[in-house]
């Protein structure tokens, strides 16, 4: 496939204001950051694995799923300083197409009122609240056994029981009674903001730089690199285990 390496400048970035020019550099790395976790959580899922393997595999993607959550919500916030705040929403939304405000206009009403998101980032993305744990044990019936999996090196050892009473915590806030319709309205929800928040901040990049510059990406200096990735992203999957070198392994 054809990789597109797009040269800018720093004489060009100079040239914005700087309440755009914050703008871009904020934008771009919001863009990096949910376009890899959107990818890592693709990678981190293998429901085709087996037992014990399988169970880790799960608690990880949690893990992920709740970083995500939580990227999502700090971009949405940084909207509201840099983008609203700055009133620069005034000036870039007439130029934005119509695919860059329907994913806006999407963002603006989920964030709007309640939402999953919000609730899932204040108490488990960056937060580690103890008040929702004693209730999350009701869940589980009295029989029901734990697991640590001791792996030797650290990087192979999953305090998985931690995990579990985390994630019932998590998605008791959904509001669904059934396990798997709370984890469908959970993931749900993170893939379509998400995915919109990638959208519109590709789409006000692309504003930013028609307005100031009067360029597209297209008419800036580029060099066309052919790449032929190795992996195809449904295929690659991380796993939980690994093999060690020596200087890991204790």
């Amino acid at each position: 496939m054809d990789v597109y390496e797009i040269k800018i400048t720093k004489a060009q970035l100079q040239s914005l204001p700087e309440a755009e020019r914050v703008l871009v550099l904020q934008f771009g790395h919001v863009c990096n950051e949910l376009s890899f976790l959107n990818k890592l959580l693709l990678m981190v899922s293998d429901t085709k694995t087996d037992s014990l393997e399988k169970k880790a595999m799960v608690a990880q993607a949690m893990i992920v799923i709740r970083l995500y959550i939580g990227k999502v919500f700090e971009a949405w916030r940084m909207l509201e300083r840099d983008y609203f705040g700055s009133q620069l929403s005034k000036s870039l939304e007439a130029t934005l197409d119509a695919e860059g405000k329907n994913s806006l206009q999407a963002i603006k009403t989920y964030f709007g009122k309640k939402n999953l998101l919000s609730s899932i980032r204040n108490n488990f993305s960056f937060h580690y609240w103890a008040e929702h744990l004693p209730k999350a044990m009701n869940a589980f019936d009295d029989s029901r056994e734990f697991q640590l999996i001791l792996g030797g090196a650290y990087a192979n050892t999953l305090h998985k029981y931690s995990e579990e009473f985390v994630t019932v915590a998590m998605l008791e806030t959904s509001g669904e009674s059934e396990p798997q319709a709370a984890m469908d309205k959970v993931v749900g929800d993170l893939v379509s903001v998400g995915g919109k928040m990638i959208d519109f901040l590709g789409h006000g990049l692309a504003a930013v730089f028609q307005n100031r510059l009067g360029k597209s990406w297209e008419d800036f200096e580029y060099t066309v690199h052919n790449i032929e990735p190795k992996e195809n992203i449904e295929k690659f999957k991380v796993p939980f285990f690994f093999q060690l070198g020596e200087r890991h392994e204790s």
